[in-house]
């Protein structure tokens, strides 16, 4: 594992974590700029999303991770406030939302025409991610395995000498999957929304199913955190799913909706 570059920049290393989160930001940024601009959005609202987002992402997941972690946070809270890692993506996720949702409101900006274009840009977020998950060796791996492809993290952050299941891996593959798909229905006419509620359900489901190989604590149904929260992201994405294909003709697209007034003029 390399969780550091191999050369300081003026006397600071430089973790590989925060390069792929770097790289993930942009490529995040540049997909929702496409996605904006093929729909007649304005492109500018791209940056202040990725600014805004940024910023509600870390908060967002570092209270998540405090919250989860509330007696050892209570015995060193500056050690949990300004530590390098306690990252959670549920929590980043949320964070980037609530503060999207505040942004896109004031803008006055069509809500969910902006979330479905925003869908693929928070798969290559998340991909860039778990890259440098695995590259660090921050310790997001699974259980101990005999799999052929099983990998220890002898270098890591959190390092471990024993062969354990390497999810990011698994993630990466899954939620590239999951991105191309977006990718090639994105310009479907469909409701809009209609996109993030397939992100919703499919994202909630990988993340549901990997929970089961990683080492995190156990609740009742012995099932984690993460996976009491899919479950909510599944439900939700299928019930409006079901809801925008029931009542598909009485929405009209944002995309459309602009055409036809663009021709009209």
């Amino acid at each position: 594992m390399y969780p550091y570059l191999p050369f300081e920049i003026f006397g600071v290393k430089i973790g590989t974590f925060g390069i792929c989160a770097l790289l993930g930001f942009l490529s995040a940024w540049w997909l929702l700029y496409l996605e904006l601009k093929r729909k007649g959005i304005n492109t500018e609202l791209a940056w202040v999303l990725f600014v805004g987002g940024v910023m509600g992402g870390i908060v967002g997941a570092r209270l998540y991770f405090i919250l989860e972690y509330w007696s050892d946070f209570l015995l060193d809270p500056a050690g949990y406030i300004f530590s390098r890692g306690g990252l959670v993506w549920y929590g980043g996720l949320a964070g980037g939302i609530i503060v999207g949702i505040i942004i896109i409101l004031a803008m006055k900006q069509p809500l969910m025409a902006i979330f479905d274009a925003l869908s693929p840009s928070f798969c290559i977020g998340y991909i860039f991610g778990r890259c440098g998950c695995q590259l660090s060796g921050d310790g997001d791996y699974g259980g101990p395995t005999d799999l052929p492809w099983g990998m220890s993290y002898p270098h890591g952050t959190v390092p471990t000498l024993e062969k354990v299941h390497p999810t990011p891996v698994y993630e990466i593959i899954l939620t590239g999957i999951i991105l191309f798909i977006l990718w090639r229905l994105r310009k479907k006419i469909r409701p809009d929304g209609w996109l993030f509620s397939i992100y919703l359900v499919s994202v909630g489901l990988e993340r549901f199913f990997i929970a089961f190989l990683r080492t995190e604590p156990r609740h009742w149904l012995n099932l984690t955190n993460t996976q009491y929260i899919s479950m909510v992201m599944i439900l939700g994405g299928l019930i409006y799913f079901i809801y925008l294909e029931k009542n598909k003709d009485k929405f009209i697209p944002t995309i459309t909706r602009r055409k036809r007034k663009k021709a009209a003029n």
